[in-house]
C-alpha cells in the first residue's frame, strides 16, 4: 500500500528508502510528508536512511508511515 513518510520534527534534509531516494524535506513545509509508493516496499525490515542538516526535534529520532498526507504551515 502506497503511504507517506512523516517528517514533521525533521528539520530540513533528505530521505532513501532501498536505495530509492523519496526527496527533500524541510519544516517550513507547507509539505510535511514524503510519497512513498509501495513498489518501493519490500516484505520484512525495509532501510530508511535520513541525511539531515539539523538535529531532529521534540518528536525524537522515529519516522513513521502515515496513509495520508500532511500539509500544514509552521509560523
Amino acid at each position: 500500500m502506497d503511504s507517506f513518510v512523516d517528517t514533521r520534527g525533521w528539520g530540513h534534509g533528505q530521505v532513501w528508502v532501498n536505495g530509492h531516494h523519496l526527496g527533500r524535506f524541510w519544516s517550513l513545509g507547507p509539505q510535511q510528508t514524503l510519497y512513498l509508493p509501495a513498489s518501493w516496499l519490500k516484505a520484512g525490515a525495509n532501510e530508511v536512511l535520513v541525511f539531515t542538516t539539523e538535529p531532529p526535534g521534540a518528536a525524537g529520532m522515529t519516522m513513521q508511515g502515515l496513509a495520508e498526507p500532511v500539509y500544514e504551515r509552521r509560523r
